[in-house]
């Protein structure tokens, strides 16, 4: 059996991964809209599903290395995780800035970084998981 990979070099390969597909994202629909002359709506959609799609292939792959478990089960695991962070991601952010008053900017950077370390350690834990022959490295 595989050991799972480290918290601190699987915590390294999310961020960069996370940044490479916030510049994905942003390209793609700049591309669409502007050199296929898409709506940007229907652009940033293309975008989001590229995006997801790629993510949890890096997820899979790269970030946690975790191929040689059920590719469905994983998947199933990810788009649930998908479904579940959104809208709280959302209330959150309703609860900060309509519900206590904060500054809009803040609560984006707020919600944003508590949902990276969320699905980061909930994707480890339960999506991502691998059987170890030996405790994992940290």
């Amino acid at each position: 059996m595989t050991q799972p990979i480290g918290t601190k070099k699987s915590g390294f390969r999310w961020l960069l991964i996370s940044g490479v597909s916030f510049f994905l994202l942003l390209g793609l629909t700049i591309l669409l809209t502007e050199v296929f002359g898409l709506p940007e709506e229907a652009s940033y959609a293309i975008g989001i599903v590229v995006v997801m799609a790629s993510n949890f292939l890096f997820c899979r792959y790269y970030i946690f290395e975790a191929g040689s478990e059920s590719f469905f089960k994983q998947l199933g695991g990810f788009l649930a995780g998908t479904i579940v962070f959104r809208p709280l991601e959302y209330l959150t952010f309703l609860g900060l800035h309509t519900g206590l008053g904060l500054d809009y900017r803040l609560t984006v950077a707020v919600v944003s970084v508590g949902a990276l370390v969320a699905k980061f350690f909930t994707y480890k834990r339960f999506v991502f998981r691998r059987p170890a022959s030996s405790p994992a490295m940290t």
